[in-house]
């Protein structure tokens, strides 16, 4: 296990390092920042979970991985963010905003791959994957869409952050495709099977994200897509009998 954890660790280290390496010119180059250059980043963090199902042979590797990535970067990022350079390049909102975010990812990962990965099986590992992945971009894709193109807002109490209509709506086309995406290339489902998956779980991962306050979404849209996720695969047999 000690083993397979350091390999683990390494692929994830080396991970990161080559995103670096390839946002930093493109930025430079491109001219990124502001959301733009916040979603980038946030889709190189949520991307990392494939790292961990790919190159983890166990549930236990890939939980010891995660949580000693968070050891080690930790620190590391709370030294360097009292540095000019930091806040610029995270484009962070507020202090402390990235450490704390990659904590939170990681913590989730940690929850997700004991409980779906170690508890129920290695069947249900691809659920971990196809929740991140509705999260991560169906996030990334209400912000950038809600932020530029955002016309319309909800309105009431039990709304918090006056989304957009637009967000919301790029939110579940997104996050809709992602799922139908990984459900076929990480169970190895049908795109008829994955279609359903979408069509039941997409709703309830886009309501997450619209009534979640702040940045709590990172942890309530992948517990709310791996719910829903499970449950549906589990009827699938009878589901797909109607087809």
């Amino acid at each position: 296990m000690i083993q397979d954890s350091l390999i683990g660790l390494i692929y994830l280290m080396i991970y990161f390092a080559c995103a670096v390496a390839i946002v930093l010119p493109l930025r430079k180059k491109l001219g990124l920042e502001g959301e733009i250059m916040r979603k980038i980043l946030h889709l190189v963090c949520v991307s990392s979970i494939f790292v961990l199902l790919e190159f983890c042979s166990s549930w236990q590797s890939a939980a010891i991985v995660s949580a000693v990535f968070i050891i080690v970067v930790y620190p590391i990022l709370k030294i360097f963010e009292r540095k000019p350079l930091y806040g610029s390049f995270f484009c962070q909102r507020c202090e402390g905003e990235v450490k704390n975010s990659l904590i939170t990812v990681f913590i989730v990962y940690i929850v997700m791959i004991v409980v779906l990965w170690g508890i129920l099986g290695s069947d249900y590992k691809f659920i971990i994957g196809m929740s991140v992945a509705a999260w991560g971009f169906g996030d990334a894709a209400a912000a950038l869409v809600g932020k530029n193109f955002g016309q319309h807002r909800f309105k009431g109490k039990l709304l918090p952050n006056k989304k957009s209509i637009e967000g919301t709506l790029a939110m579940y086309v997104v996050a809709f495709i992602a799922i139908v995406v990984t459900s076929m290339l990480l169970a190895g489902l049908s795109f008829m099977e994955g279609f359903i998956i979408a069509v039941i779980a997409t709703p309830f991962c886009t309501a997450a994200e619209l009534f979640t306050p702040g940045g709590y979404d990172t942890v309530t849209v992948p517990f709310a897509a791996a719910a829903c996720i499970g449950f549906t695969t589990s009827f699938l047999p009878s589901l797909t009998v109607f087809l």
